[in-house]
């Protein structure tokens, strides 16, 4: 009896220690819990410096970044959200910096509120998401943004979407891109980088997901 005694014990302690799992079918709630309605505005903004690597060395940094969108479905299994806005800033409001390029300012063409933006939607994989750089409800799509530069414009691009990761259960939800996706220079600037890897991390002000 004592040794059955003890495996029980041993059993339960077992249990305690294993991890929560991660969420397959995730929802998007407010702080209070209450599921987020389709429509909603999300808004996310940077949780430290937004950093472009360049593949000749040179850095480009934006200490602020804001996104804007709506929430396009929250169904329980999965949520999509547009990306319609992008703002990219450096110290004090001004131009983002740089170890080589100068001050430099950062657009994002293919995003216009009501009619093109980028699809953010959560993936099969438990606490993952997936960026495209096209309308929801698209398969695939470009993500394009132009670097202006006292050399001129760098203007990159990915064909691929990117993945990354998000935290459940706080608030707020903060969501991670995964590898630093990379960007290939498409105009014919050559003192532009012909290439460059982009580390971002944004919280999701407001709302966790459950």
């Amino acid at each position: 009896m004592h040794k059955k005694i003890l495996a029980i014990c041993a059993a339960l302690v077992a249990l305690a220690v294993v991890p929560a799992a991660a969420s397959a079918s995730p929802v998007l709630t407010t702080s209070a819990g209450a599921t987020v309605a389709t429509g909603s505005k999300l808004t996310a903004v940077n949780n430290g410096s937004i950093v472009f690597t360049g593949s000749n060395g040179v850095n480009v940094t934006c200490s602020s970044s804001t996104m804007g969108g709506q929430v396009k479905t929250n169904s329980g299994t999965l949520i999509e959200g547009t990306i319609e806005s992008a703002t990219f800033t450096g110290a004090g409001g001004g131009k983002c910096s740089s170890n080589g390029l100068g001050e430099v300012g950062v657009t994002v063409p293919g995003l216009k509120a009501g009619t093109s933006h980028w699809c953010i939607k959560t993936t099969k994989t438990a606490d993952a998401f997936e960026l495209i750089g096209a309308n929801c409800g698209t398969a695939s799509g470009t993500l394009t943004f132009i670097l202006h530069t006292a050399v001129g414009e760098c203007q990159y691009t990915r064909t691929s979407s990117v993945t990354g990761t998000f935290t459940t259960n706080v608030v707020p939800a903060t969501l991670t891109l995964g590898g630093e996706p990379e960007f290939t220079r498409e105009n014919s600037n050559a003192l532009c980088p012909s290439s460059g890897k982009l580390h971002a991390k944004y919280d999701l002000t407001g709302y966790k997901i459950s």
